[in-house]
């Protein structure tokens, strides 16, 4: 039996299980939509005014009143309510003196949550009404799947970071696509990106390879400032393209299971990454954070998180933890989250997951926004007023 063979049928079969999930789940196979929709109460809530301004407004021809229905009531599509926030003048996307914030989703050990987080994150925001670029940085291109994107079928090494790394490229514009979510733009991955630890490796021998690690940052650069954030998420590993993502962030956030196996590995993690970061210019960072993963609520998940706190301090730390529930890996089955689901079985299990998931994204958004110069401004107006 040749290792060929037996490789090549499990691809095509595990690509065939792919299509039928997507058959399953997507009404259109060939393309995810969303299909969350909003009450005329959720839309005002997220747009912040009455519902009856939005009732006036649509009267008076403002906007379009929404033309779907579930139950006899008008329901808004996200792209609807982004509509209305442009018509009321609620976005809350940054100024122009606020820098676009790169935020790295980080740690060289697989299955620690990163993918988890940096999806949710991006969708949170979005559903802010914020603009939101991700970019999926791994070769296995799990984020890129959750977007209803079969890595190795639909796209190729074009389309994702390859041939800018490798420096075939001068822009990453041509590496964006939209996606279903209204207000997230997509740098998609597959296993092409694998190679560029290669090329690049040969590249740095060269005289025009000593800056390689610059690479995305100025690509980000490029096309920063038609979002407001762009999240990334890594490879589970240090390399090439992790030197780049590095170099290239703002902020970075270590999801990181309270297991000694975990904790071990993310005191390497730290040691490499130093290393890294030896190895190139000095980069000043906004925050670097500690995410708890995979906390399920026991003594000994207790009595380590104590232990963690006292190794890397308290501000390391985010406060809020990535608690176990089973409500995210069985949205994920569907290639969902829980942002999208809409066939919820069981509400108290969701409304679980997303007081789990909410608390965490509005953390790291606090902590991003605050490092804007127009957030420091209204809140140094703010402590003026009050002192007057």
């Amino acid at each position: 039996m040749k290792l060929t063979d037996v490789l090549t049928r499990c691809i095509h079969k595990a690509d065939a299980v792919i299509e039928i999930i997507k058959e399953d789940n997507f009404d259109n196979p060939q393309q995810k939509e969303l299909k969350k929709r909003f009450t005329i109460t959720q839309a005002a809530k997220m747009v912040g005014v009455s519902r009856e301004a939005i009732r006036q407004a649509e009267k008076a021809g403002r906007i379009n009143p929404p033309r779907e229905t579930i139950n006899n009531r008008k329901v808004y599509k996200l792209e609807e309510i982004n509509i209305l926030r442009d018509t009321f003048g609620t976005r809350p996307n940054r100024k122009s003196t606020d820098d676009p914030f790169v935020l790295l989703f980080m740690n060289f050990k697989g299955g620690v949550r990163k993918t988890t987080v940096s999806i949710h994150q991006a969708q949170y925001l979005a559903l802010k009404g914020y603009k939101v670029l991700l970019i999926d940085a791994d070769s296995q291109a799990s984020a890129t799947t959750m977007f209803g994107i079969t890595p190795d079928m639909d796209i190729d090494e074009s389309e994702t970071m390859h041939d800018f790394l490798c420096g075939e490229k001068d822009s990453l514009e041509d590496c964006i696509r939209k996606t279903y979510w209204d207000g997230i733009d997509l740098i998609p991955a597959n296993l092409t990106l694998f190679d560029v630890e290669y090329v690049i490796t040969k590249q740095a021998f060269s005289d025009e390879g000593t800056t390689f690690y610059k690479r995305l940052r100025k690509g980000i650069d490029g096309i920063k400032h038609n979002y407001d954030f762009i999240i990334i998420d890594a490879p589970p590993s240090l390399g090439i393209i992790s030197m780049n993502l590095i170099y290239a962030a703002d902020g970075i956030v270590v999801p990181l299971p309270p297991v000694i196996q975990d904790f071990c590995s993310t005191r390497m993690f730290f040691d490499l990454t130093q290393s890294i970061i030896l190895k190139m210019q000095e980069r000043e960072f906004k925050f670097v954070k500690l995410l708890i993963s995979k906390y399920d609520n026991s003594q000994g998940t207790e009595d380590f998180i104590r232990c963690i706190k006292e190794v890397f301090s308290s501000d390391l730390m985010l406060n809020n933890y990535l608690r176990d529930t089973r409500a995210i890996p069985q949205a994920a089955m569907q290639l969902q989250t829980i942002y999208e689901q809409t066939d919820i079985k069981n509400k108290e299990t969701y409304k679980r997951a997303l007081n789990i998931i909410n608390p965490i994204c509005h953390e790291i958004e606090n902590l991003i926004t605050s490092t804007w110069s127009s957030k420091k401004e209204s809140i140094q107006r703010a402590e003026e007023a009050m002192i007057w």
